[in-house]
C-alpha cells in the first residue's frame, strides 16, 4: 500500500476571492467606525472584537494613524482605570 492511499481524502477546497467577500477590508473598516470612537485603542479593540487579524500591522503607519486620528470623536474618549480597585470599586 502506498503512502498516497493511506492518506485520507481531501476536500476539494476552493479559495474565496478577496472581492467577493463580504465584509469590508480592515482599513476602510478603520475609517468607518473612527468617529464612533475616543481613540486609537479602543478602535484597535473593536477592530480586534469584529475578527480582524494583525490590527496593528494595518495601522501602524504614520500617515493612516493620522488620518484615523482626525475622525475620532474626542468626546468619546474615556478616562481608563489605572488600578484594579478603581476597576471593582473597593
Amino acid at each position: 500500500m502506498s503512502v498516497a492511499e493511506r492518506l485520507p481524502a481531501m476536500p476539494n477546497l476552493q479559495p474565496v476571492p478577496v472581492a467577493s467577500r463580504l465584509e469590508p477590508d480592515i482599513i476602510k473598516r478603520a475609517f468607518d467606525i473612527a468617529s464612533e470612537c475616543g481613540s486609537l485603542a479602543e478602535l484597535k479593540r473593536r477592530l480586534i472584537l469584529e475578527g480582524y487579524f494583525q490590527v496593528n500591522a494595518h495601522l501602524s503607519g504614520w500617515q493612516i494613524r493620522r488620518d484615523l486620528t482626525q475622525r475620532l470623536n474626542r468626546e468619546l474618549t474615556h478616562q481608563v482605570p489605572k488600578r484594579a480597585w478603581e476597576i471593582v470599586g473597593w
